[in-house]
């Protein structure tokens, strides 16, 4: 099978919209801030999938790569700010 047959961008937002659904729930369950730092960690690795497939499918790579670029500094900030404060 090819990429564009296995990944798609419905698949992508459907496994990252239950993947929020799960851990919001644990977050208002047990009432703490490191599930909701999750949940934006979460939020950052969608953006960085959906960057790599625009890259990989679209016609134009350079904006593809730009948009990978800023979604992974995205990600890395978060991480930073979860482990460092």
């Amino acid at each position: 099978m090819k990429y564009a047959e296995v990944v798609t961008e419905s698949r992508i937002t459907n496994t990252t919209l239950a993947l929020l659904f799960i851990f919001m729930g644990l977050a208002w369950y047990f009432k703490s801030s490191v599930w909701y730092d999750i949940v934006i960690l979460i939020v950052s690795l969608a953006f960085i999938f959906h960057s790599i497939n625009y890259c990989l499918k679209a016609r134009n790579k350079s904006l593809g790569m730009a948009f990978a670029i800023g979604s992974i500094s995205f990600f890395l900030c978060n991480v930073l700010k979860l482990f460092l404060w």
